[in-house]
């Protein structure tokens, strides 16, 4: 779930799901170090596209993540 503030609710933040999520967003471009809203501004610009392949990736992955309200 995204939460209010573009945080994800991961239920299972084993290593492996942790790092498939970076992995993700590393793709993504959304590790910038030097903008501390950039997974809130990404969350709320609207780009449901690449939310959508990051959750089928993870689904693929068989991860116990919470993917109500996506």
């Amino acid at each position: 779930m995204i939460s209010a503030d573009g945080s994800i609710n991961i239920i299972d933040p084993s290593l492996p799901v942790a790092k498939r999520l970076m992995d993700l967003l590393a793709c993504n471009g959304l590790l910038n170090i030097s903008n501390n809203n950039v997974y809130y501004n990404f969350f709320n610009s609207g780009n449901q596209r690449i939310i959508s392949e990051m959750v089928n990736e993870l689904k693929l992955e068989n991860c116990k993540i919470n993917f109500n309200n996506l």
